[in-house]
């Protein structure tokens, strides 16, 4: 591995442990305070049933996306989309999921991590909720992924890590610059649609 993708790799790793700091917190959190007789307990049992709940959707997610390995034990296409609908769907946001009827993606792993990153970004983008869309169906030759809502925010230091302008990777960039580097891996065109309702990531090969 390259240096710069040991950097890369060192700083996803920080990203996870942060990320998962606070479900675990708030599980400990949670538990502590079932020593307390005037607290009720089926609140406490709620929180801390919540807090592993969001712990496991956010290990499977990251489990899979932010994997540097390719070939064996690369993810198939059932994995990447039972993360993406138990990682991004909620309340707010309403998850669109359409299948490539005769592609695997367990033969490139680097699919399923880029469908993630990206789908991360545009799960985030949705700032009041709203649609996610993961369009697979003519995959490898081209997928989509867009996101529909009142309001869309696309951060703009995760563009330009997107954008590959030389931006220093940061654990805030991180889905940005490994997205880049994957769709660079794979020998991909991406282009970034985006206005205040509408976020559209366009992946094809050249």
């Amino acid at each position: 591995m390259k240096e710069a993708d040991l950097y890369l790799a060192s700083l996803l790793s920080s990203k996870v442990c942060h990320d998962l700091l606070a479900p675990v917190s708030g599980a400990i959190f949670a538990s502590s305070m079932l020593e307390d007789s005037k607290v009720n307990s089926q609140e406490v049992l709620g929180l801390i049933t919540s807090s592993i709940e969001n712990l496991s959707k956010k290990l499977q997610l990251f489990r899979i996306a932010f994997s540097f390995s390719k070939g064996e034990g690369s993810p198939i296409i059932k994995e990447v989309k039972d993360a993406a609908l138990l990682a991004f769907g909620n309340e707010k946001q309403t998850i669109e999921w359409k299948d490539a009827p005769f592609y695997d993606l367990v033969r490139e792993g680097d699919w399923g991590r880029l469908v993630l990153n990206l789908g991360l970004i545009a799960h985030e983008s949705l700032v009041k909720g709203g649609t996610l869309t993961f369009d697979l169906t003519k995959i490898p030759q081209t997928m989509s992924i867009v996101a529909q809502g009142p309001l869309v925010v696309l951060n703009d230091q995760l563009h330009q890590a997107l954008k590959n302008h030389g931006l220093e990777p940061t654990v805030r960039t991180l889905p940005g610059n490994f997205a880049r580097y994957l769709v660079e891996r794979l020998g991909l065109k991406l282009e970034i649609a985006h206005n205040l309702t509408k976020l559209e990531f366009t992946l094809s090969a050249p």
